[in-house]
Order: structure tokens, then C-alpha cells, then sequence
């Protein structure tokens, strides 16, 4: 049999008389059937642990009654009367749930410092090579030029382990982020666009979540819903420090005047202008992530959608 202290009460949603004179198999039955497993997991013990008289420890995921999981570090102790037999079980267990976490977050943040230093490492020895060649070079021919290449290469290295320091600053900052290719996630999103042409060209990496796909999902039916565009292009060009992606549409274009209103709540325009809530969801999201987005025309006709994004960082 087993007595509950407040937080099985609270994990099981049951309450202290449901377990009085019932054994744990009587109480396995008993619980919701959505918490039978998480409690048989808490009870049950390895047979071999009941004959040794042993205790097992170990970490249990227990789905709560509001639905998330928590994960506890777990002890049981088998209790046996004076002839072997089984009377019952202690289980004594800690939320360590926000120390799990704490943990995946340090390991994500070493992955990320592993690699950002290994691309440091790497950029800065290629720039001391030249430098060194240009300093045996102006020792043997005295070209005043060297200095000119030195001064040069000597300031690119700065540049760079700036840029590294802002990168970790904003990975710090943004630690819900996850890096995500984009090529992958763009034909996953088209395929589901038929009657129009869609290309995509370049490939790059950067830090979004899930919803980045509904960006794109909405830019694209914001051409053809609004633009009435036939075709639309998708570039991706990466540079040292961001991604910039560019969705151009052969539409009717977005007009001078509501250029800086398009993303505006609740704004719209046009008979086919519906709740003018897409294209601010578009870029609240973009600022979420730490990007930038405008809207400008495309030649001979229609708009184009630029956005930066932070660079995922690749070894």
C-alpha cells in the first residue's frame, strides 16, 4: 500500500482517501488512464531489486495533470515483512525539471562557443599567415606597401573578433532560437502552392523557430492574393554577418504612398485587402528573431520583400 503526500496529490489529481487500503497495482487501476503509465513507472521496480533488498534510482519524465511533463530524479525503496515477503513501497522523488533544462541550455550554449571559436581560430591564423608573409616580405624588399597590407589584415582581424563578440551577444539573448537551412524549409513550403511559379536560388542558414515558415507562407499568398502576381523568386544571399533574402513577385505592385503602412495593424487596402493582419505578423515575427524587413519595388513590375536575418553560425 502507499500513503501520498501533497505533491502526488497534485500530480495525480487525486485525492488522499482515493489511496488508503489500495496496493499500487489497485491504484495503477484506479488513476486516469493517462496517468496510469507515468504511475506504474513511479511504483514498479526491477524484481531483482525487490530479492536484494535494494534500492533503484533513477530519472522519470511524469506527465502532470495540466498536461506539460516534468522530469524527477526518483529513489525507491522495497519494503518486505520479516519473512520476504512484499509490504510496500517508498518513492521519493525531486522535480529537477528546471535543472534539466538549465543543463540542455549550458550544453546548446558549449555547442555554440565550440563552434564560434573554431571559426575564430580558423580566421585568425589564415590573417596572421599574411601578415607574417608581409612582414617577411617588407624586412627583405623594405616596401612601404607591406605596412599598407599589415595595417590592413591587422584590422580585419578586429573587425572579426567583433563580430564574433556580437554574434555570442546575441545567441546569449536569443537562446529559444535554433538554427534552421532555409532551403530545406522553403520547398517544403512551396509544394503546397499550385497555378504559380515559384523559384529559389542561393541557400544560407539562420536563427528562427517554427513560425519562420509562416512568413514566407504569408509573403507568397500576400503576392499572389494582393499582387496577383504568376511568379514569384526567392534569393538568398549570406554574407559575413547575416542572411538577406529577397521575395520578388512579377505583381501589381505595392504603391509609393502605403509603402510604410503595409505592415501596420489592422491596415490593408484595395478590394482584395482583408484584416491587415499578415504582413504584421510577418514583421513582428522578423523583429522577434532579430531581422529587419522592408518592402520595395521590383523592375519592370511588382514588389519585393527584403529580409535580414542573423547567420547561422557553421563550422
Amino acid at each position: 500500500w502507499l500513503i501520498a503526500n501533497d505533491a502526488d496529490l497534485e500530480l495525480f489529481s487525486l485525492q488522499n482517501t482515493d489511496y488508503f487500503g489500495k496496493t499500487d497495482a489497485e491504484l495503477a487501476e484506479f488513476t486516469d488512464p493517462i496517468y496510469k503509465e507515468a504511475f506504474l513507472l513511479c511504483v514498479e521496480t526491477d524484481e531483482k531489486s525487490w530479492q536484494a533488498k535494494t534500492l533503484s534510482r533513477g530519472n522519470e519524465v511524469i506527465p502532470t495533470v495540466n498536461g506539460t511533463k516534468k522530469v524527477y530524479d526518483v529513489i525507491k525503496v522495497p519494503l518486505f515483512k520479516s519473512d520476504g515477503a512484499r509490504k510496500g513501497l517508498v518513492v521519493l522523488g525531486r522535480d529537477i525539471t528546471e535543472r534539466k533544462q538549465a543543463e540542455e541550455e549550458i550544453k546548446i550554449a558549449r555547442e555554440r562557443l565550440g563552434i564560434t571559436n573554431s571559426i575564430l581560430r580558423h580566421d585568425i591564423t589564415n590573417d596572421l599567415i599574411v601578415i607574417n608573409s608581409a612582414v617577411n616580405l617588407f624586412n627583405i624588399e623594405h616596401d612601404p606597401k607591406m605596412l599598407s597590407e599589415i595595417q590592413k589584415q591587422v584590422q580585419k582581424s578586429l573587425d572579426l573578433i567583433e563580430r564574433h563578440r556580437e554574434q555570442e551577444s546575441f545567441i546569449d539573448s536569443h537562446s529559444n532560437l535554433k538554427k534552421i537551412e532555409l532551403v530545406p524549409m522553403l520547398n517544403n513550403i512551396i509544394k503546397d502552392f499550385d497555378g504559380i511559379e515559384i523559384s529559389i536560388s542561393g541557400k544560407g542558414t539562420v536563427y528562427g523557430d517554427n513560425e519562420i515558415s509562416s512568413v514566407f507562407e504569408n509573403l507568397i499568398n500576400n503576392s499572389i492574393n494582393h499582387g496577383k502576381a504568376t511568379k514569384v523568386d526567392i534569393e538568398i544571399n549570406p554574407n559575413e554577418e547575416l542572411c538577406e533574402i529577397k521575395v520578388r513577385d512579377n505583381g501589381s505592385g505595392i504603391p509609393d504612398e502605403i509603402k510604410y503602412n503595409v505592415f501596420d495593424k489592422g491596415f490593408f487596402s484595395g478590394e482584395s485587402g482583408h484584416t491587415g493582419i499578415g504582413l504584421y505578423v510577418v514583421e513582428q515575427t522578423i523583429r522577434n528573431y532579430g531581422g529587419n524587413i522592408f518592402v520595395e519595388d521590383n523592375q519592370p513590375s511588382g514588389a519585393v520583400f527584403v529580409i535580414s536575418l542573423r547567420k547561422g553560425i557553421s563550422r
